[in-house]
């Protein structure tokens, strides 16, 4: 049975895990989601500092969902055309966002890590630190081994 609580609860896990830093640490918005292939967003979990949560940012996991599935896709029909090894992990670093996205139960289904900077510093105008990359990929890596075989047994019926 898919239970939407208690998958959002495991997903919350991800931004607030004591055996990896914090990704709130680096401040800024967290987001960890669950979405199929056609972007449509399964289940979320946010981790964000009250100060940095602009108007709308509801939204933000909708239109960060679609956008992802869509880079996926492409960037899967781009690795297929080489004919090397499926597309496993994709991690996307921007000016002020890092994403990191795989798939789950059994490719049915994408899980993404989205993690934004607070913006410019008032001491010394430069933009707050990204969480590393690393750490971004040991996270999902965990939550994916978490998450596969649960998810393998619905991801047909969902996706």
């Amino acid at each position: 049975m898919f239970r939407p609580k208690v998958l959002a609860s495991v997903l919350n896990e991800a931004n607030e895990s004591s055996t990896v830093p914090d990704l709130r640490s680096y401040g800024g918005e967290n987001f960890t989601l669950l979405l199929n292939r056609e972007g449509a967003l399964l289940a979320a979990s946010a981790a964000h500092n009250a100060s940095s949560s602009p108007p709308g940012s509801n939204q933000q996991p909708r239109v960060v969902s679609a956008i992802v599935s869509t880079v996926w896709a492409l960037a899967s029909q781009n690795v297929a055309a080489l004919e090397a090894d499926p597309l496993n992990v994709l991690i996307v670093d921007c000016e002020k966002a890092r994403i990191a996205v795989t798939s789950v139960g059994n490719g049915g289904l994408l899980l993404c890590m989205y993690c934004t900077t607070k913006g410019i510093s008032p001491l010394n105008s430069s933009v707050a630190a990204l969480p590393p990359m690393g750490m971004l990929k040991v996270k999902l890596d965990a939550l994916k081994r978490h998450l596969d075989e649960p998810l393998s047994q619905i991801a047909t019926t969902v996706a």
